[in-house]
């Protein structure tokens, strides 16, 4: 008699569950191009770092934008906005 197979998506509390089905539903506007593959899950996994690493690049896109804008004001100006983030 076969091993039951450990569905370990059971174990994921309510918010984890939640974020990796979106990440899912993120990765399955690619299954043209996985489910085409010998092994659809492991590309399916790559599928959704790579889905991980383009918010990430977004992310810090827009964090530079951000950094750019705060330190190019005068100087003077600058030191007031750096010493109101330290002691926020």
């Amino acid at each position: 008699m076969p091993k039951k197979k450990f569905d370990w998506r059971l174990k994921l509390d309510t918010g984890n569950s939640i974020k990796f089905n979106a990440l899912l539903s993120q990765t399955s506007k690619y299954e043209h191009v996985y489910k085409g593959t010998d092994d659809p899950q492991m590309t399916q996994m790559w599928l959704g770092m790579l889905e991980i690493y383009k918010k990430q690049e977004a992310i810090a896109k827009r964090l530079d934008t951000l950094e750019k804008k705060l330190f190019s004001t005068k100087s003077k100006k600058r030191a007031g906005l750096l010493s109101d983030l330290e002691n926020y």
